[in-house]
């Protein structure tokens, strides 16, 4: 599923917030963090489609093996 396809359900999730008087809701996961630009762009789009933020994701590597 393309993010694109997700923000019609995330503008209505903020705006519908916004309506009840209640705190915006956390945006979906973030999970690349290689890339600081695109981490810095879909927090930019969580909070122009009215919700808090977004939640990034940090995976790390088990180097034992």
């Amino acid at each position: 599923m393309s993010a694109a396809m997700l923000l019609p359900t995330r503008s209505t999730l903020g705006s519908a917030s916004r309506v009840a008087g209640i705190a915006a809701p956390l945006d979906g996961v973030s999970v690349d963090t290689t890339d600081a630009d695109a981490v810095a762009a879909a927090a930019g789009w969580s909070r122009l489609l009215g919700l808090s933020g977004t939640c990034v994701l940090i995976l790390e590597s088990d180097s034992r093996s």
